[in-house]
């Protein structure tokens, strides 16, 4: 790196830094034991449903010949140092579309995640193939009624659509 390029990121960077010292703290809301609840909450249902749903629809598209990836999106929660769950997709590539069928488009999935401002959970589900687009659905419910029953329907919506025969 140049001299005097490092010389002006190292500026940037102190004076970033020291803007950032001087300035109050945000404000705390009346909230933030709901929401590390919540966030908690969520961690549960995905460790203790959501995964292992989504492990048992994998097992199973697997023995049938589908592929199928599991992914867990998580980052640290700054207040707590916990780890927090942001997104949980079982993406599904059907038997005769491999994964580079898929280069230009989302293969059929079904993605749970928080949605912290409701305290609710978001469960989303693309269905479209590279012939057949369609638009992602979207359930939305109170984190109560999310168990695994209800992750398998979710799965097999998609795969009626997906492997629909016309």
């Amino acid at each position: 790196m140049k001299e005097d390029i490092k010389k002006k990121m190292e500026a940037l960077l102190s004076a970033y830094s020291t803007k950032k010292k001087s300035q109050a703290p945000p404000p705390k809301t009346g909230d933030e034991p709901e929401m590390i609840e919540f966030r908690q909450r969520f961690r549960q249902l995905a460790t203790e449903v959501i995964v292992p749903a989504f492990r048992d629809a994998a097992d199973l598209l697997k023995r049938h010949g589908h592929d199928c990836e599991l992914d867990q999106r998580k980052a640290t929660e700054s207040a707590t140092g916990e780890e927090i769950f942001l997104s949980v997709t079982l993406r599904i590539y059907p038997a005769g579309y491999g994964r580079t069928f898929f280069q230009d488009s989302e293969p059929p999935y079904v993605c749970v995640m928080p949605d912290e401002a409701n305290k609710q959970v978001k469960v989303l589900a693309g269905r479209s193939l590279p012939e057949k687009p369609r638009k992602p659905t979207e359930r939305i419910l109170p984190p109560d009624q999310l168990n695994a029953d209800v992750v398998m329907e979710e799965v097999l919506a998609v795969l009626q659509d997906v492997l629909a025969t016309d």
